[in-house]
């Protein structure tokens, strides 16, 4: 079961309001840019430009703007199944817990669970862009929990 009060990742803790510092120092010099001299207009178009572009690759970055995609939720439960899969040049695990959600452990370690055990995970929630948000699938760490 998927407990949707985890906490936030980096990306959101520390990244996030970096990002709103950046953006807001670029839109304080175009708009000195503009009020101190004419020919500093220039330098803040070219400002103002590049804060959009910020701006933007932050958007795409952060895309989707839900809490699922930007925290590590805890799932706890018992494994029914263990599964190995390959697709390309790499293999990962895939467990299955008796509750009949299936998530993607990234983790060497989940190679070594076995079914009956209590298993916790810290799992992000990944969007493939072009496909349907009812698509999206859960990637696993390794939480801090492994009982017989």
């Amino acid at each position: 079961m998927i407990d949707h009060n985890g906490a936030w990742l980096p990306t959101m803790t520390i990244g996030l309001p970096l990002a709103i510092l950046l953006m807001l120092a670029g839109v304080i010099a175009v708009v000195a840019c503009f009020i101190t001299a004419d020919d500093l207009a220039d330098v803040g178009v070219i400002i103002g430009i590049g804060t959009l572009i910020f701006a933007a690759f932050m958007g795409f970055g952060y895309w989707p703007f839900m809490g699922d995609y930007h925290r590590l939720q805890p799932a706890t439960g018992t494994v029914k199944v263990v599964d190995t899969r390959f697709l390309a040049a790499s293999s990962y695990v895939v467990v299955t817990y008796d509750t009949g959600l299936m998530v993607r452990c990234d983790d060497s370690r989940c190679a070594t669970v076995r079914e009956g055990e209590t298993l916790k995970l810290l799992c992000t929630k990944e969007h493939q862009f072009g496909s349907p948000y009812a698509a999206d699938g859960w990637a696993c760490r390794w939480g801090d929990e492994r009982k017989s």
